[in-house]
């Protein structure tokens, strides 16, 4: 083998060398840079759960609190019904017991007046009334009859209101209309 031969295969090793070198340190670089691109990404996806999970403490917050007023509404409600409840039948009771005394008296305006379902009191129809019209004086019984009906369908009334504002705090507790 002659110098120049050693030359050739001297820098031939050279270059060769310096190949492989720049291989692995391109190797080594894409693989720092792979690592890069993965911490990029996962601090993006932690970023994006953690902006999630507030998202959603958040909604869970207001959804407490509007169950919670919700529940607040409810009581009331409840609370006004039953001493809405307990003054009206203290009060029918009342009125029930002076009709059947006879302390107060119903009067209806009549068209025809039956006289065995009620009396007919033309010093009443004639007092009182300067439209001519007849009034009759029910029964005791059948007034006092009458006013508990009245009172039964109050009730019914008062709570379908009660179940309308259920119903109404149910649906804005839920957000539908």
């Amino acid at each position: 083998m002659g110098p120049m031969t050693l030359r050739i295969l001297g820098v031939l090793a050279l270059v060769s060398a310096l190949i492989s070198s720049g291989y692995y340190e391109g190797k080594k670089h894409q693989g720092d840079a792979d690592q890069v691109a993965f911490q990029t990404e996962r601090n993006a996806w932690q970023i994006e759960r953690d902006r999630a999970r507030s998202l959603l403490d958040a909604a869970d917050q207001r959804a407490a609190k509007a169950e919670h007023d919700g529940a607040a509404a409810l009581a009331q409600a409840a609370a006004d019904y039953e001493r809405r409840t307990t003054y009206e039948k203290a009060r029918s009771e009342a009125a029930i017991a002076r009709l059947r005394s006879g302390a107060d008296v119903l009067r209806v305006a009549v068209a025809t007046v039956h006289r065995d379902c009620i009396d007919v009191s033309n010093a009443a129809a004639g007092a009182g009334r300067g439209d001519g019209q007849e009034v009759a004086t029910l029964a005791r019984p059948t007034a006092a009859r009458l006013a508990g009906r009245y009172a039964d369908y109050n009730a019914i009334v008062d709570q379908l209101a009660l179940a309308q504002q259920v119903i109404a705090t149910d649906r804005q507790i839920c957000g539908t209309p």
